[in-house]
């Protein structure tokens, strides 16, 4: 445990364990199970295609991870980059910042990761810093809803809510419950340390979890090479740490004011050893890395029942991010003093502060002929971007530094402001089978830079930025019969530009006027003051059928999105014959030659969506399957569009005691016509040198609890031991046989195959 925890804990030690000393003396023991809790109607999105995740699902299928988390999710996947994880899920086509996470209505922050530097991989910021154990529910939505989620919802949003002290106590009085967690893992070797702590006395409620997790590397098929190089077939050994605090205090002033406060911590650090980036001139190369994430929330609500609300809620919150990247490499080429071989540092920092204000209203207003519920709410939100790059090169494989180089910043210190206002209403006609959802949001986004001695702009085109977004949400539903129902829905959602989008590194080349022998300072990559945010309109068609002892749905969609931005190249001066001299040999051109951002892309994905469950006695069936198309608008496939899957689980309770599940995932393979590009002359190539193939896997768990107070759930995953690689992984690897820009190289696309057969056990202690 780290200093500060141990700290915090002690100092919140009377308040929240005092109470736990007197629940552990009663007779009766009770069992900490967290009790599905639904959201609170001003934070419950009404999206057609949703699906949600209790903390009893996260037990279930021992999820350790958030690839974990979207295993059983069609159409829904983890974008994988590699040696600092994940960059965000990939929902109908889009991935990234074009899909919108938040944790308890926050969003995670924004990503840093630009095209040219990913190859070298010294430094990408993704987002992560979610410990599944501190979940009380996940909410996937399919679909634009930026009603809800706000900006970065194109193609959907998953929205994380954390665990709250009521899901574990009795309804009133005093009360207490412990859980204590340890989980193995076999695909990585991850140990999982948890301990939950909820407690009730008077009016105080207070929750604790703590969880720690020890790994290793996630184990490809073949996990025992012992080649170096990009034709390694294992995966680089790496070991990883995390740990996450989840605190919260609540208390009720009178039956219908409560304020709370919260706490989310989360530390990460890794050690990667990049066997597979070796060759005669990176003799070793290690990665360093560590991340964190601090959340503090001020919470107060009012049950008001007055003529305007109903429940009024308020919200700060206030949250620091960092990721920090250290490449240690020791190399033959370009060693100071001329001492080779010798070590070499890349350090790289990204930093995000973010705060926020949010007022939360909801209304239901109902008679004879009309029955609304209305949500509707402001929000203001302040955000800090800074970014830091360090060059160290030290004298041979000695500690002493030989020099230290500032490289300039990936972006400026950037001030963004957001201001939002929002409101929908759910209406119902009581004499007809027909009912209408009406919603609509309004952003304002101010974007201020900072030039410094680290982020310098000599093309002038780093300006501050103000423009407005406007969203919107409808839907329609009628009621066929008791069972049935027939929905449409369209709605459409924004990405506002990150700071990568809006500032990323410009610079300039100096070249001589071939006529007038004038020498003139240009631009090589700008800035553009006048990119506006990222445009996406969904479509849904949806049917759901609601049985005795099953339900279904079906759903057709087609998502468009539109102004995406892309950076492009651009001639100035084209008329203008330029002369450029390196080395005394001079070459000419017509114009000079710039790239910059630009809302230029668009794209357009349509497919269809299967979900549904049966259940009888002991038995219980359930389904989902998504199948999808893209294209952009130049007639290309969208590479990032997944091949369609389907889910399909049995579960059997055998007795009150014991359950069984066995759960199939089946992914289609890539095709080559979904993964091709125009090359220069205009002739269709393949895009990538890889495809990913079909593949069948299989999952088996048991669920047993062994005494009241002791649970047992093993598992074994991928059980028929199949071999496969997950395009999301895939689609970014590139050939090479050398270690600068990374790829693999001969059997080396195998150390990308997916574990082979594993287990899971976990043990849960509860009082």
């Amino acid at each position: 445990m780290s200093p500060r925890y141990s700290l915090l804990m002690l100092a919140l030690s009377p308040a929240l364990f005092t109470p736990l000393a007197r629940a552990a003396d009663v007779t009766t023991a009770k069992t900490l199970e967290a009790v599905e809790v639904k959201a609170t109607a001003i934070s419950t999105s009404p999206q057609l295609n949703q699906k949600q995740l209790s903390s009893k699902d996260i037990d279930t299928q021992q999820i350790s991870n958030l690839s974990d988390l979207v295993r059983m999710v069609p159409g829904v996947n983890l974008t994988d980059i590699g040696r600092f994880g994940s960059s965000g899920f990939n929902i109908r086509g889009v991935e990234g910042d074009r899909v919108k996470i938040a944790v308890d209505g926050l969003a995670l922050g924004e990503t840093m990761d630009p095209d040219s530097h990913a190859p070298y991989e010294f430094f990408r910021s993704g987002l992560g810093g979610i410990d599944p154990d501190a979940l009380k529910q996940v909410t996937i939505l399919k679909g634009a809803d930026a009603i809800s989620a706000g900006s970065g919802a194109l193609g959907g949003a998953v929205l994380f809510q954390t665990k709250d002290p009521a899901d574990f106590l009795s309804a009133s009085g005093d009360d207490g419950a412990l859980k204590l967690k340890s989980q193995y893992s076999g695909n990585n070797s991850e140990w999982l340390q948890s301990l939950t702590a909820a407690a009730r006395t008077g009016r105080l409620e207070s929750l604790v979890v703590l969880t720690r997790r020890d790994a290793e590397e996630s184990k490809s098929y073949d996990s025992h090479s012992s080649v170096t190089g990009p034709g390694r077939t294992s995966a680089d050994p790496q070991s990883a740490q995390s740990q996450n605090l989840l605190l919260k205090l609540q208390y009720s002033l009178l039956p219908d004011h409560k304020i709370g406060y919260s706490l989310d911590s989360y530390q990460s650090d890794s050690t990667l050893h990049n066997l597979s980036r070796q060759d005669q001139t990176y003799l070793s190369r290690v990665g360093l890395d560590d991340s964190e994430r601090d959340k503090h929330s001020l919470q107060y609500e009012y049950l008001a029942g007055q003529p305007l609300f109903d429940s009024l809620q308020l919200k700060f919150d206030h949250q620091n991010s960092r990721n920090h990247g250290l490449t240690r490499m020791t190399v033959t080429a370009t060693c100071p003093q001329n001492v080779s071989p010798c070590i070499r540092e890349e350090d790289r920092d990204f930093r995000q502060k973010l705060t926020q204000w949010t007022a939360a209203f909801d209304k239901e207003l109902n008679n004879d002929q009309l029955q609304q519920q209305w949500t509707y709410g402001l929000q203001a939100q302040n955000k800090t971007v800074s970014s830091v790059a360090i060059d160290r090169r030290y004298v041979g494989q000695t500690s002493t530094l030989a020099t230290t180089e500032v490289d300039p910043a990936f972006v400026p210190v950037t001030d963004i402001r957001t201001r939002s206002v929002y409101a929908r209403n759910l209406l119902s006609l009581t004499d007809t089978a027909w009912s209408l959802g009406l919603g609509a949001r309004y952003d304002q986004l101010d974007y201020n830079p900072q030039l410094s001695a680290t982020y310098q702009d000599k093309t002038g085109s780093v300006q501050s930025v103000d423009f407005g977004a406007t969203s919107y949400q409808a839907q329609l539903h009628y009621q066929l019969d008791e069972r049935s129902r027939l929905s449409l829905q369209a709605g459409r959602g924004f990405r506002a530009p990150t700071t990568e989008d809006m500032y990323l590194q410009t610079s300039t080349t100096t070249l001589q006027e071939a006529v007038s022998g004038n020498t003139v300072t240009l631009p090589t990559a700008q800035a553009n003051p006048a990119l506006k945010p990222e445009h996406s309109l969904n479509l849904e068609l949806s049917y759901q059928l609601t049985l005795e002892n099953s339900a279904h749905q079906i759903s057709l969609f087609r998502d468009k999105y539109s102004d995406m931005i892309q950076t492009a190249q651009f001639t100035l001066n084209p008329t203008t014959v330029y002369q450029s001299c390196v080395r005394g040999v001079c070459s000419k051109q017509n114009g000079a030659v710039y790239s910059m951002p630009v809302n230029i892309d668009a794209a357009v994905v349509k497919g269809v969506e299967l979900e549904g469950h049966w259940q009888a006695a002991a038995w219980r069936l359930n389904w989902a399957a998504t199948y999808q198309q893209g294209e952009e608008q130049s007639g290309e496939p969208l590479l990032s569009v997944m091949p369609w899957s389907t889910v399909f689980g049995v579960g059997y309770q055998v007795n009150e005691d014991l359950r069984l599940l066995l759960n199939n995932r089946y992914q289609a393979a890539k095709q080559a016509s979904d993964a091709w590009a125009y090359s220069s002359s205009g002739a269709q190539s393949a895009a990538t040198p890889y495809l990913s193939n079909s593949a069948l896997i299989s999952d088996l768990a048991l669920q047993w609890q062994l005494h009241d107070q002791l649970a047992l759930t093993a598992g074994v995953f991928n059980l028929l031991d199949k071999e496969y690689y997950r395009w999301e992984r895939l689609q970014y690897v590139t050939q090479s046989v050398g270690a600068v820009r990374g790829g693999v190289s001969g059997d080396g696309i195998r150390r990308y195959l997916e574990s082979g057969r594993y287990s899971k056990v976990s043990l849960t202690l509860s009082f």
